[in-house]
C-alpha cells in the first residue's frame, strides 16, 4: 500500500511538472470580410518552460455565417466559413503582461445553393492564404488572464480581419 501511494505521488509530481508553465484560452471571435461578418470561436495553448520569459503559442480559430433568402418561389442559401491554425511566439515582460506574435494559414470558403422551380444548383470554393496575429495576454491573477488579439489573412482576394477576445487559466 505504501508502494502504491508513493508510485501516486510522483506520477502526480512528474505529471504537474510537465505541464508547468502551460496556458490555454478559449475566446469569442469575430471576422469581417468585406461587408460579411462572421462569428465564432478561438482556442489557444501557450507552454513557456519555468524559469524562462520566451515560450511558444499557437492558436485555432473558426467563424462563420449561414445567410438564407426567398424569392418568387427561389431560394438561396450562402454559407460563410473561415478558419485559421497558427504558431509563434510570447514573451512575458513582466507578471501581468505577456505579448504574442503568431503566423500560419488561414482558410476560406464559400457554399452556395439555389432551388426552385425544379432547379438545383450548388458549388463551394475554397482558398488558403498567410494568416497572422498579434495579441497580449494580461494576468489579473497568477493562473487567470485575459487575452485579446487581432488576426489577419487575404483569402478569395478580401482582406479577412478578424478580432478574438476571451480568457484563460495558467497551470
Amino acid at each position: 500500500m505504501k508502494k502504491v501511494m508513493m508510485l501516486a505521488a510522483l506520477a502526480t509530481a512528474v505529471s504537474s511538472s510537465a505541464f508547468a508553465g502551460s496556458d490555454i484560452s478559449v475566446g469569442y471571435a469575430h471576422s469581417r470580410a468585406d461587408d460579411i461578418h462572421l462569428n465564432g470561436a478561438n482556442l489557444k495553448y501557450a507552454y513557456t518552460p519555468e524559469g524562462e520569459n520566451l515560450g511558444f503559442i499557437s492558436s485555432l480559430t473558426i467563424t462563420g455565417k449561414e445567410e438564407t433568402e426567398k424569392q418568387n418561389g427561389v431560394k438561396g442559401e450562402a454559407d460563410y466559413a473561415y478558419g485559421s491554425a497558427l504558431i509563434g511566439a510570447q514573451y512575458r515582460l513582466n507578471e501581468y503582461v505577456t505579448p504574442y506574435a503568431m503566423a500560419g494559414i488561414g482558410r476560406g470558403a464559400v457554399k452556395v445553393k439555389v432551388s426552385g422551380y425544379g432547379y438545383h444548383y450548388e458549388d463551394t470554393e475554397r482558398k488558403n492564404g498567410f494568416a497572422y496575429s498579434a495579441g497580449v495576454k494580461v494576468h489579473v491573477t497568477p493562473t487567470i488572464f485575459l487575452d485579446a488579439s487581432y488576426e489577419g489573412t487575404k483569402v478569395f482576394d478580401t482582406q479577412v480581419n478578424s478580432f478574438v477576445v476571451g480568457g484563460g487559466v495558467s497551470f
